[in-house]
């Protein structure tokens, strides 16, 4: 049986998911500016002083948001990276299928951003290193298996993580977000492809990996 504590703590995270939930609506449909803590409070169903107890103010609620798309975007990339059965040129291309897609679904991160002059503080440099870390070591397995032409994995990554993101910024998602789902293949046609046409394929004895 559930103790008392355990109880609170279950029913604190739950109303911590309706905040974060109302604040994320509220963003996106009045705009971070528009948006006040009485707002957040009454569309999440709660006192403002119970929302304080949650966030001390919209700054940290914005963060609390991002931070929300932030680690449902990690669980979508530890997915991937545990998919059996591909070469590490074929898991960079899912990746960026599977991320798009969920654009295509949840837009409202991109849109929360990219109409405010805001960054989340925590959640954005922490996720870029992080990503551009794992992709890297993709980088690095596809050069080694002769998949890709390159000298250094972490230029590549960051190179990726740039032209991605400059694509997802330029993506209107209030109006069209199915725009997304042909980011991977504008991303594939002006980088990838071009180091996949100068790689060195190594001797099938000395082949590492699986080609897709």
């Amino acid at each position: 049986m559930p103790t008392r504590a355990s109880s609170h703590s279950q029913l604190r995270r739950c109303r911590h998911r309706d905040i974060v939930g109302a604040a994320t609506d509220l963003f996106l449909s009045r705009g971070y500016a528009q948006t006040t803590m009485a707002m957040v409070a009454r569309h999440a169903g709660c006192s403002v002083g119970h929302l304080y107890r949650h966030a001390d103010g919209k700054r940290e609620l914005l963060d609390a948001v991002i931070a929300s798309q932030v680690e449902t975007i990690d669980g979508l990339r530890r997915a991937v990276r545990s998919e059996p059965g591909l070469s590490p040129l074929a898991r960079l291309r899912r990746l960026l299928q599977v991320l798009c897609s969920h654009l295509c679904e949840h837009p409202q991160l991109v849109a929360i951003v990219t109409t405010t002059d805001l960054v989340s503080s925590m959640a954005q440099p922490t996720f870029r290193e992080r990503a551009e870390r794992e992709d890297a070591e993709l980088f690095r397995l596809a050069i080694e298996a002769g998949e890709i032409a390159g000298e250094d994995p972490r230029q590549l990554a960051a190179a990726l993580y740039g032209i991605a993101s400059s694509l997802v910024s330029l993506t209107d998602a209030r109006r069209v977000p199915e725009h997304f789902a042909a980011i991977p293949a504008v991303v594939d046609r002006l980088f990838l492809e071009p180091l996949t046409a100068n790689a060195k394929r190594p001797a099938p004895d000395g082949a590492t990996g699986t080609r897709q």
